[in-house]
């Protein structure tokens, strides 16, 4: 017997329903909600008000942003029926009564995800339903295994690839990791290098950026690192040696796209995680904003690199990014990595539980010491969404 579809009501009438209602065949709507008394549809669908929609519907999903997901729960969450769960736009159920370690145990798939979570355990992070975000130990528990994951996908191109780049930065713990990890089993370092370069020295592409690529003398098959990208910078300096460059990622995002056609090119430990429709930029899958928690626990304290001066030395911003956080998780990091052999074959996270520990960040699952909290400042200059902004009061749920 066919198992019917639950009735989905869909919260909104912006972009992200109406991509919903355009791709998504897993759910069938059964209407929009809408507070516009003149708007009987939306897409071919019926809009009905909150107070209608609840009698036709088995569950709710909110199709807003993150940020802007939890101001909508909180609004409606005392005129929907108790019985009828809410979801957001990224499957996360809204009101569902569950404590950080019964969410976490949800995706334990083999030994080493359960040996880990009983670790966690065992060491009163827990308590109260919540997980204690009360040291910088406690940040590098949730970003050890998606970092070990990372670090072994890495190490499966060594032998493809001539040269593997780490770029400055958000590639700066990677490389040091992926260095003390050669140099402590005693084998031969492979040819990994820790490459200068950001987005603006790729777009300005003067002369003496272009001398200090040229310099490096990159002779052979060569791949660069990256969390979660466009591509940007490796379409950037394959146009400037005027040679292919591949793409070794934790996750993409659009592709193809106007920087990177030829995806034959492209390594992705997650796959895809942002995509376009049009002019409008999307993500089902929460990666999208937990990713940006990697790139600031990565980075280095030096500030963003931006180019190479008349007597070849480099240039970089100030640094934005809290010096004790950093260093404090790094360390915390390098202890608990150095613990793991992740080249024993049968020890390996998988990529579902890594990811649900990043969802610890959450606030639903998360007690922050407020020192701790305040030093997660970030500022993106190329989204004009994350400038000058809390990460943490970025996230929904």
């Amino acid at each position: 017997m066919r198992e019917e579809k639950t009735n989905t009501a869909i919260y909104g009438t912006g972009d992200n329903a109406r991509l919903l209602l355009k791709s998504d065949q897993q759910n069938n709507y059964c209407c929009v909600i809408s507070d516009d008394a003149e708007l009987k549809e939306y897409c071919g669908c019926r809009v009905l008000s909150l107070v209608d929609a609840v009698k036709v519907a088995d569950r709710i999903l909110i199709a807003a942003v993150p940020v802007s997901t939890g101001i909508i729960f909180n609004r409606i969450i005392n005129d929907i029926p108790g019985y009828m769960p809410i979801y957001d736009i990224r499957g996360h159920y809204l009101n569902e009564e569950i404590t950080a370690k019964e969410y976490i145990d949800r995706f334990i798939r083999n030994a080493t995800d359960r040996e880990y979570y009983e670790k966690l355990a065992e060491d009163g992070i827990f308590s109260e339903g919540k997980y204690h975000i009360e040291s910088y130990g406690a940040i590098a528990y949730l970003i050890a295994p998606i970092t070990i994951l990372f670090l072994s996908y890495i190490h499966s191109f060594t032998g493809k690839y001539d040269y593997i780049l780490f770029p400055s930065r958000d590639g700066f713990f990677l490389f040091e990791m992926y260095r003390r990890i050669f140099n402590s089993i005693g084998e031969e370092e492979a040819n990994i290098w820790y490459l200068l370069t950001s987005r603006d020295a790729v777009n300005n592409r003067n002369d003496n950026y272009r001398k200090y690529l040229e310099n490096l003398g990159l002779d052979g098959k060569c791949a660069i690192v990256d969390i979660v990208t466009q591509g940007t910078v490796v379409a950037g300096i394959s146009d400037i040696l005027d040679r292919k460059l591949d793409l070794i990622a934790m996750g993409t995002t659009e592709l193809p796209n106007k920087y990177i056609n030829d995806t034959g090119r492209v390594h992705s430990l997650l796959g895809q995680i942002n995509e376009r429709e049009g002019d409008i930029r999307y993500s089902f899958d929460d990666f999208s904003e937990l990713h940006l928690f990697l790139e600031v626990l990565y980075a280095s304290c030096g500030g963003q690199f931006v180019g190479i001066d008349d007597l070849g030395h480099p240039i970089y911003k100030e640094n934005e990014y809290s010096e004790d956080l950093l260093k404090g998780v790094q360390k915390s990091l390098i202890e608990i990595i150095t613990e793991y052999d992740f080249y024993d074959g049968n020890l390996q996270f998988s990529a579902e539980f890594a990811k649900s520990l990043l969802r610890l960040f959450y606030k639903k699952f998360a007690l922050y010491d407020e020192n701790i909290r305040s030093q997660f400042m970030f500022d993106d200059p190329y989204d004009e969404r994350m400038q000058s902004c809390n990460l943490i009061d970025k996230l929904g749920w």
